[in-house]
């Protein structure tokens, strides 16, 4: 099998799915890398799309998906109106296509972290100085028509990680926390087996954070007690299908049992020793 074949095969093509009024998911989806079985699951690798009076880019995705999220979000907005572009760390999968998207939104101002901008100059990438604003858990981007404010996500897999939360349309925007598996690509969250939705989502997030079963339970219940408190109409991860509000509550609990669960489940998909004599 060539790489173009093989690539094909192992991501989608670009979609997007409407979250609210004004508000998308824009993604494809990748073969999980660390699943062993011959018929892999797939992981969603997304952004979000807001577009309201100063319409808001969150996260910019994988470079391997590139062409296909420029050309939907082309469809989905005129690009030289985009005014913020917000990264929530500076992963592959959500900064990877930062330079690219700058470039297409000549209006757009960066929005990160300090320590975010920091890890990517040191990787190299081109970011512009004059076009860069600082953020920290709590602060908040007005953007006409809505405030957004960063409040940091209980998981992560990187330090200087914030989440956004949407204070118009009740969308809660959680990077890599909420991730889980599909057994195909598109699956909707109302169409997965709540078994298996549970499953998955244990697995990834025992691979992508397995910091999450030595944390302090107190202290884990008063940062999902935080995200109750903000009546969530949606969630979006850039992993995981959109959890709708009939869905939240779930999430929430399923979140809430985390630090037990991955202590005790075992590690789906773990990666098998290799036999160095071959």
């Amino acid at each position: 099998m060539s790489e173009q074949e093989r690539t094909t095969a192992d991501r989608t093509e670009v979609d997007a799915v409407q979250v609210t009024a004004d508000t998308y998911l824009v993604r494809a989806h990748h073969r999980d890398p660390w699943s062993i079985d011959a018929e892999a699951p797939w992981i969603p690798v997304g952004l979000l799309l807001i577009r309201g009076e100063q319409p808001v880019i969150v996260d910019t995705g994988a470079p391997a998906d590139r062409d296909g999220l420029l050309a939907e979000l082309d469809r989905l907005i005129d690009l030289g109106a985009v005014r913020w572009i917000v990264l929530s760390h500076e992963d592959v999968d959500h900064a990877g296509n930062v330079e690219a998207l700058l470039a297409r939104c000549p209006a757009a101002e960066l929005v990160t972290t300090w320590t975010t901008a920091q890890q990517l100059a040191l990787a190299g990438t081109r970011l512009p100085h004059d076009r860069m604003r600082w953020v920290a858990d709590g602060d908040a981007i007005d953007a006409g028509d809505r405030v957004i404010v960063a409040q940091t996500p209980p998981l992560y897999d990187s330090g200087t990680t914030i989440g956004l939360f949407d204070t118009t349309s009740g969308v809660y925007w959680a990077a890599d926390c909420f991730a889980t598996r599909v057994d195909r690509p598109g699956r909707l969250l109302e169409e997965m087996d709540p078994q298996a939705w549970r499953d998955g989502f244990i697995a990834v997030h025992q691979r992508a954070t397995p910091w999450v079963g030595g944390v302090s339970l107190r202290r884990w219940e008063r940062c999902v007690d935080e995200l109750r408190q903000r009546e969530l109409v949606a969630i979006v991860s850039a992993h995981g299908p959109v959890i709708r509000s009939g869905h939240v509550a779930a999430a929430l609990d399923l979140l809430q049992e985390l630090p037990e669960l991955a202590m005790v489940a075992p590690r789906v998909g773990a990666p098998r020793c290799l036999d160095a004599r071959r």
